[in-house]
């Protein structure tokens, strides 16, 4: 075999023992695969029994845990209107759909009104107001495989609860065993066709290993090619690599023969399409040499600049850049020993057309001593953006903070003193309607995000409107009347039936009423009216309040935007109502107008369409 081997090696060149003598190779690496897969499926099989039975626990746990805010929600809404049917079968559904072991409605008194077993239930109606438990957090106990949790319940005006619920964690596991046993099955499988396939795994991986040698002894374009020649005992495999040695040897000797036929200046070819490829870029590119004058120019750098790119070649950095601090900059730069790097942003003045660059300037290379590179960015429109980002979060901030403040300190009120039944029903009140403040405000920045995306659908059906209208005047009549406003509404005899959805109409009802309440100072009034005209159904707004300039009137439909006039100044607003009502009613197929006049009032017009129609 020694003597076939050195007859098939290249002529002249002895191949090395390493490559003639590689059987051992394809042996040791099946024997390696077959050993490594058997650990691999072993620890894999047990740590998928683990993880599976884990992520079933805290699946089941989280199950758990999403019932009983459900039922919590449709117990307190159940018990605040004496629907204790629905609180029964809901207490049914959740059992038969979760398998609950446990789940009880019980008063402060110890009385039960709703468990799984309809004979435990004592109490078949229920008082207009019961005993009030002091607030305690929801708990939540796991004991082995059985999860508990007990969770109060608050029905204002009526008193608290409490909800158990327990559930088995044991059965979560019950179908994870057959994924295991498919693991397992396709990892003896693998080992069995692993040990069959070896007898040919030996053979055909001689070569490799021998090709594999020689790769590992390739320390770059400088090695010969011709010690790097494999046997051909080895198998075929070995004639593809030798043609791709020589391959190698033509590349090489044809870059030797270009390297010494290259003229001065012939490595600058193609500059054309790097000055072309350059100048496609938005940021300024300026190269500046040892001597700090300007090497090179894109077009977008002599924009910046003023000037043509042809007037910067050769030029001082200094003539076209007057700020000393980039200047510092450039020269700290090319410093040889320092070689520093810097970002600078200046603005340009401080007026509405003021701009903003960035300019990052750094060395080119070590080999390149003295060069600098300068990218000049436009970021104005990205300080713009950002600014006006940190006022819209500090607007809405703001609008936060207003009814969590009033939530806080009459829940601090009813704490200190629970006894005064007229001071506990006002500051029950003013909580209801903070809250729904906070749920219209989070709805409309909800809404915002829609619109953005282009979500937001309608979910149409027969709409009552007077009813809706009647909604909307009872929760402003409050703040109506705790501003000295006079709130009124006026509908005709019979209000026709539209189509549309309830939710947003009523959004958009509410966002143009609660701007003229808002706006509208102590004495004045609002007067709400709704009539049929020519197939339309028209929802007309008038207040007087402060009115509306003539400058502004184009944009208060304007997301963020809030006319500028000094007797805002005080009054909170995230310039989100208007907008978000006009983008709903023409979802509807309808419009928003307004009228107005400085220091006489505002009257927006709904028009919405009494038959269905696209928007």
């Amino acid at each position: 075999m020694e003597e076939a081997d050195k007859q098939s090696s290249p002529k002249g060149v002895g191949v090395p023992r390493w490559l003639s003598s590689g059987r051992s190779f394809p042996l040791l690496l099946a024997l390696s695969s077959l050993g490594v897969t058997a650990v691999v499926v072993a620890v894999a099989y047990g740590w998928a029994v683990h993880l599976d039975k884990t992520l079933a626990f805290e699946a089941r746990t989280q199950q758990v845990r999403t019932v009983t805010q459900s039922l919590a929600q449709v117990a307190e809404s159940a018990l605040l209107s004496d629907n204790l049917s629905l609180l029964q079968k809901s207490v049914a559904d959740s059992q038969a759909r979760h398998s609950l072991q446990q789940c009880t409605v019980t008063l402060p008194n110890g009385q039960i009104v709703a468990d799984l077993d309809p004979d435990q239930v004592q109490a078949q109606s229920l008082p207009a107001q019961w005993q009030t438990q002091a607030d305690k957090p929801p708990s939540e106990s796991v004991d082995a495989s059985l999860i508990r949790i007990r969770h109060p319940l608050t029905v204002p005006g009526r008193g608290s609860a409490v909800l158990e619920v327990a559930a088995t964690l044991d059965h979560a596991v019950a179908d994870r065993v057959s994924p295991h046993t498919v693991l397992a099955t396709t990892g003896a499988c693998a080992l069995g066709l692993l040990s069959l396939l070896y007898g040919y795994v030996w053979r055909r991986l001689r070569a490799m290993g021998a090709i594999r040698g020689a790769l590992m002894a390739y320390k770059g374009s400088d090695t010969p090619a011709e010690l790097l020649g494999v046997s051909a005992a080895f198998g075929p495999e070995t004639a593809a690599w030798s043609g791709l040695l020589e391959e190698i040897k033509e590349v090489r000797g044809k870059q030797l023969i270009d390297q010494a036929n290259e003229v001065p200046g012939q490595s600058q070819r193609g500059g054309g399409r790097l000055d072309e490829a350059c100048d496609t870029m938005s940021q300024g590119l300026i190269l500046i040499e040892e001597s700090l004058h300007i090497r090179y120019a894109n077009g977008a750098a002599a924009i910046f600049a003023g000037t043509q790119r042809e007037n910067m070649l050769g030029q001082p950095v200094a003539e076209l850049i007057k700020d000393e601090q980039v200047l510092e900059a450039v020269k700290a730069a090319a410093d040889e020993i320092a070689r520093k790097r810097s970002v600078i942003e200046l603005n340009s003045g401080d007026g509405p057309g003021s701009s903003v660059l960035r300019y990052n300037i750094r060395p080119v290379r070590r080999e390149d001593p003295g060069s600098v590179i300068i990218i000049i960015e436009d970021i104005t429109q990205q300080r713009v953006a950002e600014q006006s980002r940190n006022d819209f979060v500090s607007q809405v901030a703001h609008e936060l903070r207003n009814p969590l403040s009033n939530i806080r300190l009459y829940v601090e009120a009813m704490l200190e003193d629970d006894t005064d039944v007229e001071m506990r029903s006002r500051s029950v009140n003013v909580i209801n309607l903070e809250t729904k403040r906070l749920e219209r405000l989070v709805n409309d920045m909800l809404s915002v995000a829609e619109i953005e995306a282009g979500s937001m659908d309608l979910r149409c059906d027969d709409l009552i409107l007077d009813t809706l209208m009647e909604e909307v005047r009872a929760d402003y009549e409050p703040q109506a009347k705790e501003k000295g406003v006079s709130l009124s509404l006026i509908l005709p005899p019979k209000v026709p039936t539209i189509q549309g959805d309830r939710d947003k109409v009523l959004m958009a009802v509410h966002n143009v009423v609660g701007n003229a309440v808002k706006y509208t100072p102590s004495g004045g009034s609002v007067e709400i009216s709704v009539e049929e005209q020519q197939e339309r159904l028209v929802i007309e707004v008038r207040d007087t309040g402060l009115g509306i300039s003539d400058s502004d009137k184009p944009h208060v439909f304007e997301k963020f935007y809030r006319a500028q006039d000094d007797r805002l100044v005080g009054i909170p607003g995230t310039g989100l109502g208007l907008p978000l009502a006009r983008e709903v009613v023409r979802l509807h197929g309808g419009d928003i107008t307004v009228d107005s006049q400085v220091g006489q009032g505002s009257t927006f017009i709904l028009s919405l369409p009494i038959r269905p129609q696209a928007a």
